[in-house]
């Protein structure tokens, strides 16, 4: 877990794979991860990160819904045919 991050890619992807992601509470991953929702935000401190770990691994029903809907937010907002766009109209605003 940092303590900051401009664009979490190994997130996205984990959370693409259907895999629970835990993210520290943090600049970059908290507009990533909805708490509870699609991933598990935590203190990034090792006490912070153990007691995450705890929660998701001892929380069958938690885990799957963070797999579920993690992995639903990746398709739906950084499908491939939609990133292409969105770095389209990137380049075209720089134009």
């Amino acid at each position: 877990c940092s303590r900051s991050e401009g664009w979490n890619l190994p997130l996205i992807e984990a959370m693409a794979c259907g895999v629970p992601v835990i993210g520290g509470d943090s600049p970059g991953i908290r507009e990533l991860v909805a708490h509870q929702d699609t991933g598990y935000l935590c203190d990034t401190s090792p006490e912070g990160i153990r007691a995450a770990i705890t929660s998701v691994l001892g929380d069958k029903a938690l885990r799957n819904r963070l797999a579920s809907n993690g992995r639903e937010f990746a398709v739906t907002s950084f499908s491939l045919d939609r990133v292409v766009n969105m770095e389209l109209e990137l380049y075209s605003s720089l134009m």
